[in-house]
């Protein structure tokens, strides 16, 4: 007999389960639409860097990396920054306004 799994989950700490029949991640915005808190990190690191992103833009580019985002733009734009270090900048910026709420 195998034994129960323990989850880790908010709101379930270290309840016990049976056997899970699948796992469901949300991974693209599928259960969760996290596009305004992405559009508000964007307005941020946008401001900050002095780059031209206009809020249609931003959707239409929904799903693409946002170090390929910046690449593009700074390419685009003329400014020179370090895409891979803004993109971990958008991330955090990101990561406050989520816990913000």
């Amino acid at each position: 007999m195998r034994e129960k799994i323990t989850v880790d989950i908010p709101g379930m700490s270290g309840e016990k389960i049976g056997h899970p029949q699948g796992i469901i991640f949300d991974c693209d915005g599928t259960l969760a639409d996290t596009m305004p808190l992405h559009w508000r990190a964007w307005q941020v690191i946008t401001a900050r860097h002095r780059i031209h992103l206009p809020e249609d833009r931003f959707y239409a580019l929904g799903g693409v990396p946002s170090r390929d985002i910046l690449k593009m733009l700074s390419q685009e734009q003329g400014i020179a920054l370090d895409h891979l270090a803004v993109a971990r900048e958008k991330e955090a910026e990101y990561l406050a306004a989520d816990r913000a709420g």
